[in-house]
């Protein structure tokens, strides 16, 4: 069945995106120029302390991650289209646009990271990694307060679906603690592996928490009066 949306307009998009998508194109040319230069098993994660801990071999290592990115980008690409409520998709169009690109640009430069790694070069990848996470939080926390009622996008706590007075207030709540995060993981770039690392899971907990708590308060708040 073809779902249509007058307001969100899949083509318009893709052709808006399309540094991004020369982004993802360029991993592949880049992942065929490096390929037989890369050490036969390639390194795909690395521990708190930035050292290397889990391999992969070659052709999948080199490619996956291109390919996970085409995958993330047509999934966010398209999401609007399969939403029930694809209609307020036009109401938050340009943050959503944003907001996917970010998340693309964050995997594009792991990515390009990860390979001159295997290359050979010494790369903090703990610091990288913090890098692009701080800032792809602030952009994150940019947009959420505009994003309108959904089933994909945002903090979908049970309350928050249920009621559209709830979910707004909840992500203007959830944009300042995702910009407050950002700053806070960019902050500990300049501390330990160790304390860093802490930063990154106690801003992705905390700011899941606090948004689920909030939400459910101002629900039970709304429904008691």
């Amino acid at each position: 069945m073809k779902i249509k949306n007058q307001d969100y307009n899949v083509k318009e998009e893709f052709r808006k995106d399309w540094p991004f998508v020369l982004l993802i194109i360029g991993m592949f040319i880049i992942g065929i120029i490096t390929y037989n230069y890369l050490p036969d098993k390639i390194i795909i994660h690395w521990n708190i302390q930035g050292e290397p801990d889990n391999y992969m071999s070659k052709l999948p290592g080199t490619f996956f991650p291109p390919l996970l990115a085409i995958g993330v980008y047509i999934l966010m690409l398209y999401t609007p289209l399969i939403d029930p409520r694809s209609q307020n998709y036009a109401m938050f169009k340009k943050g959503y646009r944003y907001i996917r690109r970010g998340v693309i640009f964050f995997l594009g430069v792991l990515y390009i990271v990860s390979l001159l790694y295997n290359l050979g070069y010494k790369i903090d990848i703990g610091k990288v990694v913090s890098l692009g996470l701080g800032i792809l939080f602030i952009i994150i926390g940019n947009y959420l307060p505009q994003v309108r009622h959904n089933y994909f996008v945002g903090i979908k706590a049970p309350w928050t679906l249920a009621d559209e007075e709830v979910w707004r207030k909840t992500h203007r709540l959830g944009g300042k603690l995702f910009v407050a995060g950002g700053i806070a993981i960019l902050i500990s770039l300049f501390l330990s592996a160790s304390i860093r690392f802490g930063v990154v899971i106690g801003v992705a907990i905390g700011v899941t928490v606090i948004g689920y708590i909030y939400s459910y308060i101002i629900y039970k708040r709304k429904n008691r009066d």
